[in-house]
């Protein structure tokens, strides 16, 4: 049915919106818009109006804010990224923490050294001043 064809069409053309926005990570309507409008400028097969592309660009933009994939800051459009599971999410964030806590570690030990010979230094430079 015509119906059919049609949420095809706007779900592939809001895939085609998204891949964009992807690939640039930070764009702006203009150059996705133009980028589409030559694609299908380009290819004879496909019915073209500028106007309803345009249009359909701005749609699906300002879907993929609704549902925070993308970012609008006045006219710069930043990728955001796919949501995650929670779950997922949290792995994630603990594996991050877990790296984290690996990293203080390892400055702690490199400050105790570092530490440990300033002491040292210290001691010696006090006991070659004594010599002289």
């Amino acid at each position: 049915s015509a119906s059919r064809r049609t949420d095809k069409g706007l779900r592939s053309f809001s895939l085609k919106v998204c891949q964009k926005v992807e690939e640039r990570g930070i764009t702006t309507y203009a150059q996705v818009a133009d980028e589409l409008v030559h694609e299908f400028e380009a290819d004879e097969t496909a019915s073209f109006d500028e106007k309803n592309i345009r249009r359909r660009v701005y749609d699906a933009l300002n879907v993929l804010m609704a549902i925070e994939i993308i970012i609008k800051d006045k006219k710069h459009i930043r990728w955001k990224g796919f949501p995650q599971s929670p779950d997922k999410e949290k792995g994630v964030l603990e594996r991050l923490i877990s790296d984290r806590r690996r990293e203080v570690e390892d400055k702690t030990k490199t400050l105790e050294e570092k530490t440990g010979q300033m002491i040292r230094l210290s001691n010696l430079v006090e006991r070659n001043a004594k010599i002289l």
